[in-house]
């Protein structure tokens, strides 16, 4: 997942404003995993969620429910205020498939949710 238009939040705001929407997003994502889920950050302002044993429905729902908790999220900081949104890219991991084939095809889901408008989530062919 991908924060949207975050470069403009930084640019606009500032970067310790930047830094409170990264923190919020995370604990959002963090308050709506599961136990059994992992959160890791990928870079700058991309996120990965690592969901074990979870079949194709439930991986939808519960990016969803990441992205519809991210998105209610109110960020403020003295002034500022916002409510920031996320693209997701979702890919279920196929029998024998390496981790860098997976992480390929949900990032190319992922450019396809930023292509389609953002805030949304894609799944992967």
């Amino acid at each position: 997942m991908d924060l949207d238009g975050f470069k403009q939040v930084n640019d606009r705001y500032g970067h310790p404003f930047g830094d409170a929407v990264l923190r919020a997003a995370v604990q959002s994502a963090q308050l709506t995993i599961r136990s059994t889920d992992t959160l890791g950050r990928m870079g700058g302002e991309e996120f990965a969620v690592l969901m074990p044993d979870t079949d194709k429905e439930g991986a939808w729902r519960l990016a969803e429910r990441v992205r519809l908790a991210i998105a209610a999220a109110e960020i403020s900081s003295g002034e500022i205020s916002m409510h920031a949104t996320v693209s997701i890219g979702l890919a279920m991991r196929t029998a024998g498939e390496q981790f860098d084939a997976l992480y390929v095809r949900a990032d190319m889901a992922l450019y396809a949710a930023k292509e389609a408008g953002r805030n949304r989530t894609v799944v992967a062919i």
